[in-house]
């Protein structure tokens, strides 16, 4: 709302912007100027005790309107007018008493010039004598959006436009001052808000658009059809250091992940120039307590809609594997499960992992393993491994660490004969260029020097330097 200066003749009229809100007190004629165009739609409100002449001239000279009102009119003055020329227009306003207080406001409804809305941001303003304003926003197929408009809602219409020109109306009225609609977008394009004053005087108001998230349970694995820029949002809670998991099989994605403060702590932008399958993997420690925001969308638009599969996951804490004991284990679809066990050095295990699993030992180092490999632990601590689902299928699996017979030591320079498999150690002269070992039965033959294994075969029995 602000005060207008008054014209000191008719040749000097005030300059009035459309959606402007005026309070005026005059005691002899005013006029106001604005500028139109051709076939634009105008209305024209007034508010208060007016009880003087209304006179619109076009820019030809024209007068397009003119109407006395001796008794003021209860309910104000709101009209609409289509214009025929561009050009400057006069609106002159003459008292028909001596002292004429009134609000006055001019608004255009063709063309639409709308505001942009961005979501999850507050807006806000002045709505007077039958004013009107337009917001827009650009929206996607899968938003789900809360539209709040706060303000007096006696008199006040809020309705949304789509792409396709459907009208809908937010008639969700939460109490007087309030209305909040629920609107799930089914197209891409742009979207109008309308806020509609039916009444006269100032209404100040209130508007945000926000996008309301799905509630996510960390570890759900989600299915489902994609269409072109189709956006996913969820929302899951989570602590400080917990290491979420995420996978996602989608082509030309779009990725966001947003901490409780609103921050962006990961994107992705994997946009494609064909419809290739792809899958993301990714772990992220978090830094903080409290609701996090993850945002899908696939913008890949000629081969659509495609198959999305996701699954955000909190990394469990590892579990302890007790020695010569079988656990039946399920992993979920693109989730890890760490596992450690505890052991000496020099001690000597059978593993049942699956091939491929890495186990990291204390001092740092990693083994590839194979399933039911025996090993000789280097150091006294514990050893860690994890096992991963990169499929959408549940996975059943037994895992084990078995304790084996100590190692048997074989004399340097002998042969010698054993007629069962195991693990054997020797001791070898600290000036030794080679070692040479010859077996005549192996499925497999290894030897540890200096914490490195070496796999050996051959078809004899003796073991001695080259």
């Amino acid at each position: 709302m602000q005060d207008c200066k008054k014209s000191t003749g008719p040749d000097e009229p005030v300059p009035l912007e459309f959606g402007e809100y005026i309070m005026e007190e005059i005691y002899s004629p005013v006029t106001y100027s604005f500028t139109g165009e051709e076939n634009a739609k105008i209305r024209i409100g007034i508010g208060g005790i007016f009880s003087a002449t209304l006179k619109i001239t076009a820019p030809s000279g024209t007068v397009i309107y003119e109407q006395s009102f001796e008794i003021p009119p209860e309910e104000g003055i709101k009209q609409e007018f289509t214009l025929g020329e561009s050009g400057e227009y006069l609106i002159s306003i003459t008292p028909l008493v001596s002292t004429l207080v009134y609000t006055f406001t001019i608004c255009l409804l063709e063309p639409v010039e709308a505001l942009p809305v961005q979501f999850n941001e507050s807006y806000g303003g002045t709505l007077g004598n039958f004013g009107l304003k337009y917001f827009r926003f650009e929206g996607m197929d899968g938003y789900h959006l809360l539209i709040s408009f706060s303000g007096s809602t006696e008199g006040v219409s809020v309705y949304v436009v789509t792409p396709a020109n459907e009208t809908i109306i937010c008639n969700d009225t939460i109490d007087e001052v309030h209305i909040a609609e629920i609107l799930n977008t089914e197209e891409e394009g742009t979207y109008l808000i309308i806020i509609d004053a039916d009444l006269q005087g100032a209404n100040v108001y209130g508007l945000s658009v926000a996008i309301i998230p799905d509630q996510y349970i960390p570890g759900t694995l989600i299915i489902k059809e994609s269409a072109p820029r189709y956006r996913n949002v969820y929302s899951f809670t989570a602590a400080q250091d917990d290491i979420l998991r995420m996978g996602l099989d989608l082509p030309s994605k779009v990725v966001e992940l947003k901490d409780p403060g609103g921050d962006i702590i990961f994107s992705l932008y994997d946009t494609l120039s064909a419809n290739t399958e792809t899958t993301l993997f990714e772990e992220i420690t978090l830094d903080d307590d409290g609701e996090y925001i993850i945002t899908i969308w696939h913008t890949y638009t000629e081969n659509s809609p495609v198959e999305m599969k996701f699954c955000a996951s909190i990394v469990p804490q590892a579990s302890l594997v007790e020695k010569d004991i079988t656990y039946q284990i399920s992993v979920p679809p693109y989730q890890r499960l760490p596992f450690i066990f505890n052991a000496e050095a020099g001690e000597v295990v059978r593993l049942g992992f699956p091939s491929g699993t890495s186990m990291l030992t204390p001092g740092g180092d990693t083994v590839v393993l194979s399933y039911g490999e025996a090993f000789m632990l280097p150091q006294t601590g514990s050893y860690s491994m994890d096992i991963f689902n990169f499929t959408t299928d549940q996975q059943e699996l037994g895992i084990w660490v078995n304790t084996e017979i100590p190692p048997q030591e074989i004399p340097f320079g002998t042969t010698t004969d054993y007629e069962v498999s195991g693990i054997y150690t020797c001791t070898v002269p600290s000036d030794l260029d080679e070692l040479f070992v010859i077996v005549k039965k192996i499925i497999r033959l290894a030897t540890m020097i200096h914490g490195m294994e070496i796999l050996l075969s051959s078809t004899a029995t003796r073991i001695g330097k080259a």
